[in-house]
């Protein structure tokens, strides 16, 4: 293989890597704040585009678990990161505004940031992960150095789970039987105003690949 070619495939078994540790680290978080916070079903959760609120909520049943090293607003003149989509869109509204809290870097590099704006008795949040590789720079790429994961109740309300979707109730086989859209939706921002970007396309395309990058994936690693 060709330098080239050998760099574009640690990149990607990095990314694989990262995503499903992300994947199981939320999950973790919430099962171990539950044995110090009661089940997630009866959190603080609220809709709101309060940061202050979101940062509270953060620091109450998140916080105490992670390694953080340091944190920074997400919106405003001095934040973190500009993300773009593929195709050079942005910088994202999603992650430029005062719907979020603070990114929060990780002692295992990784940055995360928690959004709040869901819908009721659906979809409680959203938790964005910038991979390691990627943390350093300012302008990161959907689906390239950004992903995200969901937070959702699920259908019977007894428990709080994660998946790499948002409120539209997608499964893997939604995935398939619309894969163009999720490939052409990864690429480039929906602009239809559902509220789901890129990072929850590319994502999904993933985790239902079995946290492998598909061949047809439209974001060049």
């Amino acid at each position: 293989m060709t330098l080239p070619a050998l760099t574009g495939a640690y990149r990607r078994r990095v990314i694989e890597t990262e995503l499903q540790k992300s994947y199981t680290l939320l999950n973790q978080l919430i099962r171990r704040s539950e044995a110090d916070n009661e089940s997630a079903v009866t959190w603080d959760w609220e809709i709101t585009n309060d940061s202050e609120k979101t940062n509270q909520f953060f620091d109450k049943y998140f916080a105490p678990y992670l390694k953080i090293v340091d944190r920074k607003r997400a919106y405003g003149d001095k934040r973190w990161y500009s993300v773009y989509s593929s195709i050079g869109e942005g910088p994202s509204w999603n992650y430029n505004n005062v719907n979020n809290g603070d990114w929060v870097r990780l002692a295992d590099g990784r940055a995360v940031l928690l959004s709040m704006w869901g819908r009721e008795d659906v979809h409680y949040g959203t938790w964005s992960v910038v991979v390691s590789s990627a943390v350093r720079n300012s302008h990161l790429v959907s689906g390239r150095d950004v992903f995200a994961f969901a937070i959702n109740i699920n259908n019977d309300k007894s428990s709080v789970t994660v998946f790499p979707n948002s409120y539209r109730d997608w499964t893997c086989d939604s995935l398939e039987q619309n894969r163009q859209s999720f490939i052409n939706k990864c690429r480039a921002v929906d602009n239809s105003g559902a509220g789901i970007y890129p990072e929850h396309y590319c994502t999904m395309l993933i985790y239902c690949n079995n946290w492998k990058i598909p061949d047809d994936y439209p974001v060049k690693i």
